[in-house]
């Protein structure tokens, strides 16, 4: 079973259209922005066809930075900064599914979330290793972790149109337009617009 960790951000977005996955998994860990994720997760999965599962976990008060409304650790690379997020939503995943036959977990990391170690290779290779020690039909697999956002949206050749649907605010439900990841979502699309500006797919 594939089984895709689903924020409703582009990166994930470009995911579903191009791997098609038997589930798309939505986490509300009570991040502050969990309304609009998962307001954009249902409707876009809906518009692809794809299965959608939300699963409702609040960690609020174990969390820092922007997306938990709280001061950011010291030392923290970025605003946003939620230690052991990554770590958190996929252990999540694989105890949902974890009675389910040949189980493949997959993360949106591309590889400017390196500014997170969670966004690694390193990390995505050793939390995979992890999983497989403690179930063996566990695997994690992030398949866009070597390139940049812009060249997943490229390789994925998604209707520009689908963007619209896509979610990426750190600290509201609706997009505040002034966090590291609206800033990002709306460069994301200006550029592939620049280069797409016409609807060619019908998916």
């Amino acid at each position: 079973m594939n089984v895709l960790l689903f924020s409703g951000g582009i990166e994930s977005t470009c995911l579903a259209y191009m791997h098609k996955p038997h589930k798309c998994l939505t986490v509300d860990y009570g991040q502050r922005q969990a309304a609009g994720e998962v307001r954009a997760s249902q409707n876009i999965a809906a518009h692809f066809d794809l299965a959608h599962e939300i699963i409702r976990v609040d960690v609020a008060s174990l969390g820092s930075g922007q997306m938990a409304g709280k001061k950011t650790i010291e030392g923290a690379a970025v605003p946003e900064l939620w230690p052991f997020r990554n770590q958190l939503l996929i252990t999540l995943a694989a105890m949902r599914f974890a009675g389910d036959a040949d189980v493949r977990i997959m993360i949106g990391s591309t590889k400017s979330d390196a500014a997170h170690v969670d966004g690694t290779p390193a990390f995505v290779e050793a939390m995979g290793k992890a999983l497989f020690m403690q179930e063996g039909n566990v695997e994690l697999v992030a398949p866009a972790i070597d390139i940049e956002s812009i060249a997943l949206l490229r390789t994925s050749n998604i209707d520009p149109d689908f963007l619209d649907m896509t979610f990426s605010c750190f600290q509201s439900e609706y997009p505040c337009g002034r966090c590291r990841g609206c800033l990002k979502n709306e460069s994301l699309r200006a550029m592939y617009y620049a280069e797409r500006p016409t609807c060619t797919s019908t998916s």
